[in-house]
């Protein structure tokens, strides 16, 4: 009689086991999805938002020098320059997205059902699961064809930031990408012999 007991009980703790891990693993993916939504819809406004404030100085990074024909003879790009704008953007991304991550993530109470069903309703509750790793920033240069002897140069600001989406027990890293456009011009001619990329 006792043995039957304890073969119910554990079978019995060993379905609520599978239970509960079925309802945690069905939240964890819920809130991950949340946590990504919002890195997503921060990212973007942010990059922006940091660049319009450096703008001014994307221009200092580029030096173009012609010769009395009106050629161009040097484009270069002053990297000393060029690290020092991409230290400070990256710095500043990663203080506003963490400005934005503290304000953390809302997520309906029936998401932690692990119902798919219910994830969208109930009282909405505040979660903190938003961690900016690093950022990291660059600069690109790129040629392409423009038409009969005309080249178009482009200089790009890449912002590449990490982020972790921490929960109870699992962490997940996101990683992103935005090419920012800080300089577009036309050359006329032969793209010049000397081209010094920062």
């Amino acid at each position: 009689m006792r043995s039957k007991t304890k073969r119910r009980v554990s079978a019995a703790l060993i379905v609520a086991d599978i239970i509960v891990c079925f309802i945690y693993l069905n939240a964890v993916g819920y809130l991950f999805g949340a946590g990504e939504a919002s890195f997503k819809s921060s990212l973007s406004a942010v990059v922006y938002a940091v660049a319009s404030e450096c703008g001014s100085s994307f221009k200092e990074v580029v030096t173009i020098e012609k010769d009395g024909a009106g050629k161009v003879t040097y484009l270069g790009v002053d990297a000393v320059k060029a690290n020092a704008i991409s230290a400070a953007v990256a710095d500043k991304t990663f203080k506003a997205l963490s400005r934005r991550f503290d304000e953390g993530v809302t997520v309906p109470t029936g998401a932690f059902t692990g119902s798919s069903l219910l994830s969208g309703v109930g009282k909405k509750v505040n979660l903190k699961l938003l961690s900016v790793a690093n950022v990291k920033c660059s600069f690109i240069t790129r040629f392409s064809s423009a038409g009969i002897n005309q080249t178009r140069s482009m200089l790009f600001l890449v912002v590449e930031p990490s982020v972790s989406i921490v929960t109870a027990a699992i962490t997940k890293e996101l990683n992103e990408r935005i090419e920012l456009l800080c300089y577009d011009a036309l050359i006329v001619g032969d793209v010049p012999e000397i081209y010094l990329g920062g």
